[in-house]
């Protein structure tokens, strides 16, 4: 497993043929531009804990072509941005739930902020816990 920090709580995760993306909101180096052109994976899901500017940045649209599945908080839901995405390929999701897709399970919790926290568990046995907005 290789973990990659962006910025604020940015991580890129590659895990087997893997790679999952939490809460990029900027990446200036271009880190996950250049792994999305270089690389292949057999899936690719992009999780946002909430819709505050410095977790959820529209920029990540642009790998649509790529993304099995955005996987969004549910307060995204409510805002003008989710409309640029394509819509079958977002879930939304509630605190204290769950949803499952090839390789992963991700079952979200509280934060000390809104939006979830996620712990996502690997086809792998690789578990990594986002906690979204906590400090």
């Amino acid at each position: 497993m290789e973990i990659v920090y962006l910025l604020n709580s940015g991580f890129m995760i590659k895990d087997e043929n893997i790679l999952i993306l939490f809460d990029d909101y900027d990446d200036p180096e271009k880190i996950v531009d250049k792994v999305v052109a270089k690389e292949k994976f057999e899936h690719f899901y992009v999780l946002v804990s909430h819709a505050h500017f410095d977790h959820f940045g529209t920029h990540i649209r642009a790998y649509a072509p790529q993304v099995s599945r955005y996987i969004f908080s549910n307060d995204i839901k409510h805002t003008k941005r989710v409309k640029m995405f394509p819509t079958d390929k977002i879930t939304f999701i509630k605190k204290y739930s769950s949803w499952e897709g090839d390789g992963i399970k991700v079952t979200t919790f509280d934060s000390t902020d809104v939006g979830v926290s996620f712990l996502v568990e690997i086809d792998s046995g690789n578990k990594i816990f986002h906690s979204g907005d906590f400090n």
